[in-house]
């Protein structure tokens, strides 16, 4: 509480340490649509990945081969999200964000379809 009795709350239910292509993957798994397949949701995927990655670079250095498991982090939080809304969300009356990303989320994750689909070496 600071001295006028104002409150700052922060919500560390995300909070860990952990790779840096973890980091950067949960910015872009925000950024995209829950069902991201259609070419201009994937164009705006990559460009905004293009920039990330630019403004990354300029502070931090980071392997090729750590951008290369980018789709790898997609996957665990997609599984994790997916895992936690059928612990705490009534499937029956989801919320339309809860809705929208459980869409088919059971038959893509066990088919292994990429959350986004991107070629990852572009950066």
């Amino acid at each position: 509480m600071d001295d006028a009795g104002n409150m700052t709350i922060f919500d560390f239910d995300d909070s860990q340490y952990f790779w840096f292509s973890h980091d950067i993957a949960m910015c872009l798994f925000y950024v995209v649509p829950h069902d991201c397949v259609m070419q201009e949701d994937l164009d705006n995927a990559g460009l905004f990945l293009k920039h990330f990655m630019t403004g990354y670079r300029r502070e931090n250095q980071l392997e090729q081969r750590w951008v290369y498991e980018i789709p790898t982090f997609l996957a665990l939080r997609e599984m994790d999200l997916y895992i936690a809304i059928h612990r705490s969300v009534n499937l029956n009356d989801p919320d339309p964000w809860c809705a929208s990303f459980m869409k088919n989320r059971k038959e893509k994750i066990l088919g292994g379809v990429p959350y986004v689909n991107l070629d990852f070496r572009q950066f």
